[in-house]
């Protein structure tokens, strides 16, 4: 357990201060726009010093973003499955293995432990040969169960004391409760990237295509990932929509900071509040998210609210994003396809947010 006794994918203000990354392994979690942002950091040109720097707070950032979106379990309190992606706080030892490659262990509990090669190329700021030195009392490592007794070291960094500290009455509060839905109203992405612009893309059509990227990521995080769980609350009850837009919001960080997309939560044209009005240059894109709540609600929302929003936004492009509680996302999607919406051109999508069966793994 962490030193202040709030699990990293539960702490609403986790600060991430990244050293090592195997970055390989953690491009895998990211969307193809995504990616593209990622290397544009690595390849920033400056002073040593400022690129680490970046590239250790980016790394952070992204890191954060996923143990939470994603819920990523302690390794020591939750044993993972082979194949498991888990968080660990706390205590990681490193030391030198007879075939000259270094080793970080981790143990768990019942004495056992399971060790990792530490490669020195995955090392990102000069802090990491610092800290990657017998114990490490307060690591912040993200890894991957191999077996029993080895694991994939993808990343490790430190917990912020200044940024995790929080108020006792927060500690019962799960990660949807608190920080996605506080998520839903600021942007807390500093502006550490560097900008970056698809080039021969005119604003309009690049922001249609970050908020597609985002979707796609968003959308394999609900289905496939076990992110759907943050989308109910504590009653089994499906979440406030905002809860939806500040899921989302976690997997848009990296792509609207590097495109300097501006987002505006419950932005007000003049006839009502959008779920999020993003500015790019001139161009504006409205999103709205809807629940499943009927046949008649949802097509309302397509043909009626987001239209009225998106012409008092003075803009002809949007999107919709349907959140299936209770309906097959198949049934849906056939529903909305022929849906007309005249003089408007608005991006569909419907995304399957029951309850899953069984325990999601990252695939990779």
């Amino acid at each position: 357990m962490a030193w202040n006794g709030v699990p990293a994918a539960e702490d609403e203000n986790l600060s991430f201060q990244a050293y090592y990354v195997r970055l390989n392994a953690l491009r895998q979690f990211l969307s193809p726009l995504g990616r593209q942002m990622l290397d544009a950091v690595w390849e920033s040109e400056g002073p040593d010093v400022m690129r680490s720097f970046r590239r250790s707070a980016v790394i952070g950032l992204v890191a954060g973003d996923l143990i939470r979106a994603l819920g990523l379990r302690e390794v020591t309190e939750y044993p993972p499955a082979i194949g498991d992606w888990f968080v660990h706080s706390g205590v990681t030892s490193y030391a030198a293995a007879s075939d000259g490659n270094q080793l970080a262990t981790i143990r768990l509990q019942g004495g056992d432990s399971i060790t990792s090669v530490v490669r020195p190329e995955c090392r990102i700021t000069n802090s990491a040969a610092v800290n990657m030195v017998e114990q490490d009392d307060v690591s912040l490592v993200v890894g991957r169960l191999l077996s029993p007794k080895k694991f994939d070291l993808v990343i490790a960094g430190y917990r912020d004391p200044l940024f995790s500290l929080k108020d006792t009455d927060l500690l019962s509060l799960s990660v949807g409760q608190s920080m996605l839905d506080r998520l839903a109203k600021e942007n807390p992405f500093p502006n550490v990237l560097p900008t970056v612009k698809i080039e021969s893309t005119p604003d309009y059509a690049a922001l249609a295509y970050a908020v597609k990227d985002t979707v796609e990521r968003f959308t394999e995080a609900v289905e496939k990932q076990g992110a759907w769980r943050h989308l109910y609350d504590q009653n089994g009850k499906p979440a406030h929509e905002t809860r939806h837009q500040g899921l989302f919001k976690l997997f848009s960080q990296l792509t609207f900071g590097a495109l300097r997309i501006s987002v505006h939560p419950n932005a007000d044209h003049g006839v009502g509040a959008t779920d999020l009005t993003l500015d790019l240059g001139e161009a504006a894109h409205i999103l709205e998210f809807k629940k499943d709540t009927s046949t008649a609600k949802i097509l309302h929302g397509l043909q009626v609210q987001l239209p009225r929003y998106m012409d008092a936004a003075s803009t002809i492009f949007g999107s919709y994003v349907i959140m299936c509680h209770e309906r097959d996302s198949r049934e849906v999607a056939e529903t909305i396809r022929s849906a007309v919406v005249p003089n408007h051109v608005i991006d569909t999508y419907v995304v399957d947010c029951r309850r899953q069966t069984s325990a999601s793994k990252f695939q990779g």
